[in-house]
């Protein structure tokens, strides 16, 4: 995977080349512009930001189930989305975790959770030209 924008040697990039070896994702361009996306077919399910900030989309129904375990770590930063949550990636631990919650991700987007209006990342809440909610499949915005 391509890391553009991701400092060498930075726990981003080291979630990138460990994302090589897993099949099906890809990276892009995110819907907020700002640094590396990870899909899973049409769907976005991680922004590696600036620095070590990851967001991670997990859908609102699984941040709900996740929150106390969730809320019981220092690295991750709930609020900024309502699908979506910040990882702080400030050790490989905190990577591992982040991979871990990438499979819950993926999860959720194959049981169909990405099929419903998603909203947007922090980064594009804060942007000059946000990017809409991501809509499901085969639907145009009029």
């Amino acid at each position: 995977m391509r890391a553009r924008g991701i400092a060498l040697g930075s726990q981003a990039a080291r979630v990138l080349t460990l994302l090589r070896e897993w099949p099906d994702l890809q990276t892009t361009l995110p819907s907020c512009r700002a640094g590396v996306g990870v899909a899973v077919g049409n769907n976005e399910i991680l922004h590696l930001h600036a620095g070590d900030d990851a967001e991670l989309c997990l859908t609102r129904p699984t941040i709900y189930r996740l929150y106390p375990a969730l809320a019981g770590t220092n690295c991750v930063i709930l609020g900024r989305s309502e699908d979506w949550i910040g990882i702080r990636l400030g050790t490989a631990l905190d990577t591992d975790l982040l991979l871990s919650l990438l499979s819950v991700a993926i999860k959720t987007c194959v049981c169909g959770e990405c099929d419903q209006t998603i909203t947007p990342c922090s980064a594009a809440a804060f942007s000059e030209d946000p990017w809409p909610a991501r809509q499901p499949a085969g639907i145009v915005p009029v």
